[in-house]
Parts: C-alpha cells; sequence; structure tokens
C-alpha cells in the first residue's frame, strides 16, 4: 500500500514538472495553408528556463521527434503566443510543434496540417 502511494504521488510531480509549458494552439488538427499568419500559444506555469526554442517537427512524437525548423528563439520574460507566417515554400504535409528549452522538458503541441 505505502508503495502505491509514493509511485502515484511520483507519477504527479512527474506531471506537474513536465507540464511548464502547454499549448493551446494549435487545437488538434486544424488546417492552415502557406501564406497564412498562424498565432501559436501556449501557457508557462513556473518556468525557471531562460530561453526557448520553438521548432516546427514533422516526424514521430516520441524521444525520436525530427526537427524540420527551428521557428523563432524566445527568452525572458517569455510571451504566451508567437505569430508565424507561414512560408509559400513549406511542404504540405503534417506537423506539430515542439518547445525545447535548457531543461530537457520537450512539451509538443498537438497535429496540425499545413496544405
Amino acid at each position: 500500500m505505502k508503495f502505491s502511494v509514493i509511485a502515484a504521488v511520483l507519477a504527479i510531480a512527474s506531471t506537474v514538472s513536465a507540464a511548464e509549458f502547454g499549448f493551446t494552439s494549435p487545437k488538434e488538427n486544424a488546417v492552415y495553408h502557406t501564406g497564412d499568419t498562424v498565432k501559436f500559444a501556449w501557457h508557462d506555469y513556473t518556468s525557471k528556463n531562460e530561453s526557448i526554442t520553438l521548432v516546427l517537427a514533422n516526424q514521430g512524437k516520441a524521444h525520436h521527434w525530427h526537427p524540420y525548423k527551428d521557428i523563432v528563439q524566445l527568452h525572458k520574460p517569455f510571451p504566451t503566443s508567437y505569430d508565424w507566417h507561414i512560408p509559400k515554400g513549406i511542404a504540405k504535409q503534417r506537423y506539430f510543434l515542439v518547445i525545447t528549452d535548457d531543461t530537457g522538458s520537450q512539451p509538443f503541441s498537438p497535429y496540425f496540417y499545413v496544405k
């Protein structure tokens, strides 16, 4: 019984620390077009990171995700959104965003499409 309580507390603690950043936009399976300006948004709980990079990724959504392009590097105080102009030459496919920082925490956004 003690083990299961301790395991539950540790699981909750790891979820809280991993949830420093969370995406509120894009929505799952949203469709955008080249030339659009898209507002990507997130919330920051209590991050101690000094900088983050917003990365566009197009394969995997696990430990071996594939970066497609760095969109922007942001520094404290962090904004809660970023307006991205989708370039005309970008491959038309499924993407997701990753926030990378100096802690190794890498939250993913939902998948979205560029068509």
